[in-house]
């Protein structure tokens, strides 16, 4: 019966993620903030050029993700020109074969197809990945790349001294191009690092060595074609200064929403620390909740930095599960498993209790990351039957249990999670054809309301604001255009520009008209008449 309404409660959130994909698979603009500079990415890469502009020059656009993600979306930009759907169904197939990945690992591990299926819904449910899911970004091939990669590598047969060699380079392989779509697979790599050095020393410092050279090789190509634009906008632009309170929230955020797998996924390490071997998964696991924790800490940073965590903890926690339904627990005659063996027969008396156990912690897990619309047919009797109210936005019919849409991001910056409305897709098309009536280039903080109004893009505000935080960037040029009023309009969300590049915005130019869209209020500016 638990497990029953365990499975049922995770096949909802899945049917949630459905109907959120479709949603904003439709939506012709910017969901999360900086959607539409990765757009513009892929249509630089469109045309065989790197997205690494000089922005201390005219358009001022630069792009601080590596080009993976962009790569693989070229050809449907060449054949359906620029759009939202193509980058977004791209995340969406990544998050749902990382699901099967670790059903895979759970069920090659344990042979217990229930959990295995639950395992990975439970992925599919966390709140963290639902956010990601449908988005326009990176973040969702690299986690793809690493589970493949680490999943590769855990389930190969035999004495991993003998693996095929060709086992070893598809996983390196992998973890390269994971890094290649985002720089935190490096915390994969060193979790497989370690795995291989205890495991096979000889073999794992070749590993190490030669997927070091080749990804070196790979930036070195990418410093000297960008004429060393990488360098400043993927390194320098990307160390963003620490925050402990901010990566404290997303930590208790992380614990408090998943603590229900967090929790046996821990237990499962500490019996193989004490009686058996590490695993692969479990040194995947520390690693990327031990770096997650303290790289999440950056501005910028959200709960998505913790989702290879979510992938590591509910692989562990479905193979705890399933040991337990299994009984396959076996512990060795040293002193540990000795006290173990003296608390046998209380163990026998517990046995019913310990088989709820797995029923219990799914259970749990579903109801502490419930998300669901709250006015949609089925769900809207779900909400009055939990009591449920919408608790996003104001406006927004949508409920959030673990709250993880509000409260850790900069104003402005990221409000993710409810559906989009026809309001928020004709108050979007009002701006592009306020745009698009301006005779000269438009500034949009929003990229896609450029790219609809057939405008050339131009400045990446928060890319702008990290490399001004750090010396690294030039405002003098953009500040002289501003002051000349080239700029036909502005189109301003937050804003997230430097301070003087701000300051000179509201000097040169003025508040004319203000559109709600999205939760956010879009600010429409035009020059000051002199």
């Amino acid at each position: 019966m638990l497990f029953s309404l365990a499975t049922l409660l995770l096949l909802s959130q899945l049917l949630v993620l459905a109907g959120y994909a479709a949603n904003l698979l439709a939506f012709p603009f910017d969901y999360d903030q900086g959607e539409g500079y990765e757009l513009e990415a892929v249509r630089y890469l469109s045309q065989f050029q790197l997205p690494y502009q000089d922005v201390d020059r005219f358009p001022y656009y630069g792009s601080h993700y590596p080009p993976l993600f962009h790569i693989v979306l070229v050809p449907f930009h060449w054949a359906f020109g620029p759009a939202y759907w193509y980058g977004r169904a791209l995340s969406l197939a990544c998050v749902l074969l990382t699901a099967l990945a670790i059903a895979y690992a759970v069920g090659k591990e344990s042979g217990h197809r229930s959990i295995a299926t639950l395992a990975g819904l439970a992925f599919l449910a966390s709140n963290t990945v639902y956010h990601q899911a449908p988005l326009f970004r990176h973040h969702t091939l690299m986690v793809l790349l690493e589970t493949l990669a680490v999943v590769l590598l855990a389930t190969a047969p035999g004495d991993l001294r003998k693996v095929p060699t060709r086992r070893l380079l598809w996983c390196s392989t992998l973890v390269i191009a994971a890094g290649f779509a985002k720089p935190l697979a490096i915390f994969t790599a060193l979790a497989i690092s370690a795995y291989l050095i205890l495991r096979a020393p000889q073999r794992a410092w070749r590993w190490i060595l030669g997927s070091a050279l080749a990804g070196a090789a790979i930036f070195v190509g990418f410093l000297w074609l960008s004429e060393g634009e990488w360098w400043r906008q993927i390194i320098i632009a990307n160390a963003n200064s620490p925050s402990i309170l901010h990566g404290w929230r997303l930590a208790r955020l992380w614990l408090r929403v998943h603590g229900w797998l967090i929790a046996p996924a821990l237990l499962l390490v500490g019996f193989e620390w004490y009686f058996s071997r590490i695993s692969l998964y479990s040194l995947w696991f520390v690693c990327t909740a031990f770096f997650s924790a303290i790289s999440s800490g950056g501005w910028g940073a959200g709960d998505n930095y913790y989702m290879t965590a979510i992938a590591a903890t509910c692989i562990l926690s479905g193979i705890f599960a399933a040991r337990i339904l299994q009984q396959q627990w076996r512990f060795p005659q040293n002193a540990y498993g000795r006290l173990i063996h003296r608390l046998a027969p209380l163990a026998r008396s517990l046995r019913q209790p310990l088989f709820l156990l797995p029923a219990v912690l799914y259970l749990g897990y579903a109801l502490a990351v419930l998300h669901h619309p709250t006015d949609t047919p089925g769900f809207r009797e779900l909400a009055q039957l939990l009591g449920h109210e919408a608790n996003v936005l104001p406006e927004r019919p949508f409920y959030d249990g673990a709250r993880t849409s509000l409260g850790h991001y900069p104003p402005g910056y990221s409000n993710i999670g409810h559906f989009t409305t026809e309001e928020d897709v004709r108050a979007g098309w009002l701006i592009v054809d306020w745009l698009r009536q301006t005779a000269g280039p438009v500034i949009s903080e929003d990229a896609g309301f450029a790219i609809r109004a057939e405008k050339s893009v131009i400045t990446h505000a928060p890319f702008l604001w990290n490399l001004a935080e750090r010396d690294h960037f030039d405002s003098s040029a953009l500040i002289a255009q501003l002051a000349a009023r080239e700029f036909s309009a502005i189109v301003l969300r937050a804003p997230f520009f430097p301070a003087d590049v701000e300051a000179a915005i509201f000097a040169h130019y003025e508040e004319v008209a203000e559109i709600p869209l999205n939760g956010f209020r879009y600010r429409i500016l035009e020059p000051r008449v002199s």
